[in-house]
């Protein structure tokens, strides 16, 4: 004990000498200069530890789905409005004048949609539970959406999504048909893509269910978001495989994003499963996450009203 009050003594008596003897201003720069210090190494060290999504690999920007003949299709190539947005703000932010150069939030344009709605289904070793969740998401997008006759153009539409609506107020809207179901396999190690294909070619969703393959797993962040770089569909629904949530809520969805559209034709609304925090949907979670669930969707809405 007399050794450790020792070593205070030693180390902590000076630095105290020279707190009482430094004026009180002096004293608040150290300490402001201290925490920005602080702030600093805290942000390199999250920079450094930061996960880096890796590069999409080729064979990730194809998709294989269901065939009349009963054997899966060779793998075909991927729309992504992603690249294109990209590839055409580039070229945006090349030809532009140093003086025009910024601010330039809303460059590039992304194509036509074909389809009303594009759902995306990340999965990862979903074998067992996949199917109830894909039974459900037919059965009601079929009633209520209805599959479309030619997937490679439903219509030719008058309103692009894009970022800037130069022209949506001068054309008459019409209204897309069909659906598209993406089903991102995150490397899964069972028979995730066998029995979705089954379930495909047993309900004749031939190119209705495209199966997307990662080559390595990226967890759900990411397979959500490669998933949604490759919609077809006017609306982009992302769900759980796992069939926790009641997919006839899809319209409420739909009514959300109508009622905070901007002039851009953009919109996002969050689903919530605050209300089944303690139900045997949610019960079975870690603390955290059921934390999460029940207290993120209220941080949103706090923010929506300011």
């Amino acid at each position: 004990m007399e050794l450790v009050s020792g070593l205070v003594a030693r180390f902590l008596g000076p630095l105290w000498a020279w707190i009482e003897a430094t004026p009180v201003h002096v004293l608040f720069v150290c300490f402001v200069a201290l925490v920005l210090l602080g702030f600093i190494c805290l942000f390199l060290l999250l920079h450094l530890v930061a996960p880096k999504p890796r590069p999409v690999l080729p064979s990730e920007k194809t998709y294989i789905t269901s065939s009349p003949s009963g054997t899966p299709t060779a793998p075909r190539q991927l729309p992504c409005w992603h690249d294109r947005w990209q590839a055409e703000r580039r070229l945006s932010e090349e030809r532009a004048k140093p003086q025009e150069a910024y601010p330039m939030p809303d460059a590039g344009s992304i194509e036509p949609a074909e389809l009303y709605l594009s759902v995306v289904f990340p999965a990862y070793n979903e074998e067992d539970r996949i199917i109830p969740t894909l039974e459900e998401a037919v059965e009601y997008l079929d009633k209520h959406i209805g599959r479309a006759t030619d997937h490679k153009a439903v219509r030719s539409p008058s309103r692009r999504r894009h970022v800037r609506a130069h022209s949506a107020e001068s054309e008459p809207e019409k209204q897309l048909s069909g659906y598209e179901i993406i089903v991102v396999n995150d490397g899964s190690k069972d028979r995730t893509v066998d029995v979705v294909l089954e379930f495909a070619t047993k309900h004749q969703l031939h190119d209705v269910i495209r199966i997307v393959s990662l080559t390595r797993n990226r967890g759900k962040g990411g397979g959500v978001t490669h998933g949604l770089r490759h919609v077809r569909g006017e609306y982009a629904l992302f769900a759980d495989a796992d069939g926790a949530s009641r997919f006839s809520d899809v319209s409420r969805l739909i009514e959300g994003c109508e009622e905070v559209v901007d002039g851009s034709h953009r919109g996002v609304a969050i689903g919530s499963r605050a209300h089944l925090v303690g139900s045997e949907a949610v019960v079975k979670v870690c603390p955290v996450l059921a934390f999460f669930v029940f207290y993120f969707p209220r941080r949103i809405r706090s923010i929506r009203a300011y």
